[in-house]
This record gives structure tokens, sequence and C-alpha cells, in this order.
């Protein structure tokens, strides 16, 4: 329901999410991201944390002798997520979760990253 001045909209019953097209749906959705992006910053002091629109990334910087630091960081990130979307009933998708590596001077790979949502693994 919005009241302005005198007026009151009709009401809209809501299960999940937030409506698109609206001309809320924008503020609801930073209003509500923007306390996920506080505490991964708050908590992961070393994850940089990228956030446009509705998607969500975290990287992290590291040399070829920091490589277990980083994936420490990154999974501890990852479960404040899963931890955060839990708590609020949002269902992350499956077929958009997803993580890559960029290596310029020496290969390596992280060992797996979990991101979990409605009990099962994502990636």
């Amino acid at each position: 329901v919005v009241r302005f001045s005198e007026e009151v909209s009709q009401a809209v019953p809501l299960r999940q999410g937030v409506p698109q097209g609206t001309c809320l749906g924008p503020f609801v959705w930073c209003s509500f991201v923007d306390v996920l992006l506080q505490e991964l910053a708050e908590r992961c002091p070393k994850v940089q944390v990228l956030a446009y629109v509705d998607d969500l990334a975290l990287t992290c910087e590291y040399e070829e002798n920091t490589k277990s630091e980083a994936q420490a960081q990154l999974q501890h990130a990852s479960d404040i997520v899963s931890d955060f979307c839990k708590a609020s009933n949002v269902e992350l998708s499956p077929g958009k979760c997803a993580y890559t590596v960029f290596q310029t001077e020496f290969a390596c790979e992280l060992d797996e990253l979990r991101l979990t949502g409605s009990g099962e693994s994502l990636v």
C-alpha cells in the first residue's frame, strides 16, 4: 500500500520479490541489498564487492603464495551472502551462480567454492 497525501493505493499482495517495472522496486532492492553490502565490507575487508542492480560479484586479488587466504576470504564472503539470503527469504538462482579465476603470471586454480541456497550447493 502506498499513501501519498490523502490518496491510498490498492493493496498488492506479494509472496516474494519486488514487482518488475514498479517505481519503488529499485529503491526497495537497493535498501535491502545495502545491508548485505555493509556486512560484507565489515566482515570481509580483503574481498571487493561489485554490485549492479540485482547482480553481485565478489573478487579477491592474490599472489601465488596467498591462494589459500584468498580462497578462505571468498568462501567466507560466499557464506555471508548465503546466510543473508536464507535469513531474508531470498532465493539465489543456481543458473546464474559461478566463479571464475583470472590469472596473469602464474597458473592457479582455486579449490571449489560453495554457495548454498535452498539447501543445495549452487557452485
